[in-house]
């Protein structure tokens, strides 16, 4: 157990930090910045165990060589623990030679946090559709954790002095899919933040086959300016003064059947003050490939009085909801 890895796992990540080996005692100050490596080994499932261990333990040389590895499978390893008196989650051997805008030279490894994705390196991380997204909901996370943006997202090759190659995908492209999943999208930067609100599910909610819809019940709340009017049964945001709302939602189904399809939908009441008709502001599908996590961030202009809930359905097959997650930024409409 550790701290990193029961954050990740409230998150709604699968997790491993059993057995996690201590960080190195070299000078270590604490995340400032997130590096992103493909480990270039093997990347069948099957290895993904061995992949973790040898990242733990660099068999005896300066271990461990990244704080996180992300295997194939999307399950998260924990790599690294803080030494007494360190700061989470401890140094690690990752960064090595280099220099990058604000980093001073061949100091990284003091200051990051190295994420070892599970990949040969002959290609793109985005080749692996469910594992890149859960890369992104990763870093995302992560900068919520470290208060960083998505401009401290680096990847090794960016840094590296002694021709690191790692990751092959465009580095841009990465940091702007952070950036939109932490629902910061393209708002005026000068636009008054009314709230934010985040909410998590309970588990094993019930996704019924279409026709039928089930609301998603919240049952925890980050929400200090009270937009979330109405706890208990389906709760929604009430949406109390008119905005452009950035909004991010995860659900981790459970269940069903490969090639089903899973449908989520931001609804809202017809009327304010008036519960009993709802209709559909934006929607997506996707077809179940194995992946035990789909992301969207649905925006839209959010007016005050209306509430607006999320709603799920399933294909041919019923199933139940593991874990859910949405949260929103509201920002005061543009002149």
């Amino acid at each position: 157990m550790t701290a990193l890895g029961d954050f990740l796992k409230a998150e709604g990540f699968t997790v491993n930090d059993s057995n996690v080996p201590y960080g190195r005692e070299a000078t270590w100050d604490k995340v400032r910045w997130l590096f992103v490596h493909h480990t270039a080994g093997s990347e069948t499932k099957d290895s993904e165990d061995g992949q973790a261990s040898y990242i733990r333990t660099a068999e005896g040389r300066y271990p461990p060589l990244a704080q996180l590895m992300l295997g194939q499978s999307s399950k998260v390893w924990v790599c690294a623990k803080p030494r007494s008196g360190q700061k989470d989650p401890g140094r690690a051997s990752h960064a090595g030679e280099g220099s990058y805008p604000g980093i001073s030279k061949d100091s990284a490894n003091e200051v990051s946090l190295g994420v070892e994705v599970h990949c040969d390196g002959s290609h793109a991380l985005s080749t692996h559709k469910a594992q890149y997204e859960t890369l992104i909901d990763l870093l995302a996370s992560l900068c919520s954790r470290y208060g960083l943006t998505s401009k401290e997202v680096v990847g090794h090759k960016e840094y590296s002095s002694t021709g690191k190659i790692d990751p092959r995908d465009d580095m841009d492209t990465i940091r702007r899919d952070v950036k939109d999943r932490m629902a910061s999208g393209d708002n005026d930067g000068d636009a008054e933040m009314l709230a934010t609100v985040r909410l998590k599910t309970s588990t094993d909610q019930s996704i019924p086959a279409a026709p039928s819809w089930n609301n998603i019940d919240w049952d925890s709340e980050n929400d200090p300016q009270g937009w979330h009017a109405d706890p208990g049964g389906y709760p929604s945001i009430s949406c109390r003064k008119t905005g452009w709302v950035q909004t991010y939602a995860r659900v981790n189904p459970k269940g069903g059947g490969l090639g089903d399809t899973l449908t989520v939908e931001v609804i809202r009441n017809v009327e304010p003050g008036d519960d009993s008709a709802w209709e559909t502001v934006d929607s997506m599908s996707w077809v179940t490939n194995g992946s035990k996590r789909y992301s969207w961030s649905p925006s839209f202009r959010c007016v005050e009085g209306h509430k607006y809930r999320l709603r799920i359905q399933g294909g041919v097959t019923a199933s139940t909801l593991d874990y859910g997650i949405w949260a929103w930024l509201v920002f005061k409409a543009p002149a």
